[in-house]
């Protein structure tokens, strides 16, 4: 006891003496690991606030931006962050986080031209999808998916020959040991680019670290996951002209939920007559199936096509 007391006394000390000189050799990530470690980052806050600093800059120089965002928690750093953004030339976003940070005072206000000559650039390089905004259902609501976005989707996907939806399953990834929120996850490099998800976990800002099941179109999905008592997330299938988003926490976890989540999704995945497109669809499957055995249709999936297998047999000419 006597030495757990010791030692309990002597880290603070010995973080007091080691967070100054990791900050003069600008290891950031170490200095602030350490401060958070020993309970000493009231006394440092430079160490979080340059850690951020530094996460921010790596995050812009890969185009990261949304991952920037959840992680630039003061003024000076939402600056900074407009700032990165209006140096790229991403006008859009720029325009967005300066209202969202209230920076109009600093930041003059973009030219609506640059804004538009982004968004047609934007077009000309991205497929669009032919999709109106109430033909994109979300539905976290037994109520809701059973009486509206249900039969709705539902019509969508018999109405067209031939019968035929795409799938696909996202969850949060895991990457090797996992770590609590206040711990430092990420390695010991300070120049490794690490996790961005990990990253800001630790940061504390990232929707991930509350467990949120993000997504966030620009969160890149690990297919080898769905380990490690990692659920199914979210569920997309998709007819041709509509998209059923479900929060599978939200309503598989009653049975309510899980019944009206089988009369839907259900019906169509035990359809012989319907075919399911997916890329690593057998993988999503498998999550599926796992993560929320109470939903039968997950276990019963018929017709289901492999798109790479698909693309390995047929080569389209240029």
């Amino acid at each position: 006891a006597l030495v757990n007391d010791a030692g309990g006394f002597l880290q603070p000390l010995l973080a007091r003496q080691l967070v100054p000189q990791l900050i003069e050799g600008k290891q950031y990530k170490q200095a602030a690991r350490c401060a958070h470690q020993w309970a000493v980052q009231n006394e440092f806050p430079e160490a979080d606030r340059l850690y951020r600093q530094h996460s921010i800059q790596r995050y812009a120089r890969k185009g990261q931006w949304r991952f920037a965002e959840n992680i630039a928690n003061s003024h000076s750093l939402h600056l900074e962050l407009v700032q990165l953004l209006l140096q790229a030339g991403n006008w859009t976003l720029a325009t967005e986080l300066r209202e969202k940070f209230a920076l109009q005072d600093v930041i003059p206000e973009i030219d609506e031209e640059l804004i538009q000559k982004e968004r047609e650039a934007r077009a000309e390089k991205y497929l669009r999808l032919p999709f109106e905004d109430h033909q994109i259902m979300f539905a976290d609501s037994p109520t809701t998916l059973r009486e509206q976005q249900g039969p709705a989707f539902l019509e969508a996907v018999y109405k067209g020959r031939p019968l035929v939806v795409g799938v696909d399953a996202e969850w949060r990834p895991f990457r090797g040991k996992r770590h609590s929120q206040d711990e430092d996850p990420v390695e010991d490099s300070e120049d490794s680019p690490g996790s961005p998800e990990l990253d800001a976990a630790y940061l504390g800002d990232c929707p991930a670290a509350s467990g949120c099941a993000e997504s966030t179109a620009t969160r890149a999905k690990d297919k080898r996951s769905g380990q490690g008592g990692q659920r199914a997330a979210l569920l997309q299938v998709a007819a041709r002209d509509a998209v059923l988003l479900l929060d599978l926490p939200a309503l598989c976890s009653t049975p309510e939920g899980a019944q009206a989540v089988d009369d839907v999704v259900g019906k169509v995945f035990t359809d012989s007559r319907v075919l399911k497109l997916g890329l690593g669809i057998a993988n999503d499957l498998k999550v599926l199936r796992t993560s929320w055995p109470n939903v039968k249709g997950f276990a019963q999936c018929l017709q289901v096509l492999e798109i790479a297998a698909l693309g390995s047999i047929v080569r389209f000419n240029a």
